[in-house]
């Protein structure tokens, strides 16, 4: 069994058929990619490549890991194939309902609310550039935040 902790949650592997040197091997591997994971994506931690862009107001083109790039992309496929309804940009929304890192109060939004944090959302506020293999990503709306939670 291979163990360990990441993203604010524990994970675990289930393996056979291999010695405990491979074990090990695999575990630290493991562990490795979800902690670069960690560092790109996430929303608890100030310092993450996501963080860092959710929190500048700046709306020049901001620059990005390829690994950054990638996911973004994905993610912004996957959302126009589904209408929107896979949508990184609902962090505003996220945080509102007190299910982000800012942990807003424990009531009900009301709809001025909602309708506030909904004008910070949207597709098509985003965009990854590659300029010469250097990669980016631009946002056009200040104050919109980006959650990377349905991604992982």
């Amino acid at each position: 069994m291979l163990e360990g902790k990441t993203m604010g949650t524990l994970w675990r592997v289930s393996v056979v058929g291999i010695d405990a040197k491979r074990a090990a091997e695999l575990q630290t591997k493991i562990q490795t990619q979800l902690d670069a994971d960690d560092w790109l994506l996430s929303t608890y931690k100030n310092d993450s490549a996501l963080m860092r862009f959710n929190h500048s107001r700046s709306l020049a083109p901001w620059p990005v890991s390829e690994a950054m790039a990638d996911i973004v992309t994905s993610a912004l496929r996957i959302g126009a194939k589904t209408d929107g309804a896979m949508d990184i940009t609902v962090g505003p929304l996220v945080n509102l309902w007190g299910f982000g890192p800012d942990r807003q109060p424990l009531h009900i939004p009301t709809p001025a609310q909602i309708d506030a944090a909904k004008a910070k959302t949207g597709l098509q506020h985003l965009q990854v550039i590659d300029r010469a293999g250097h990669q980016f990503l631009q946002k056009d709306l200040p104050g919109s935040k980006r959650s990377a939670g349905s991604l992982c």
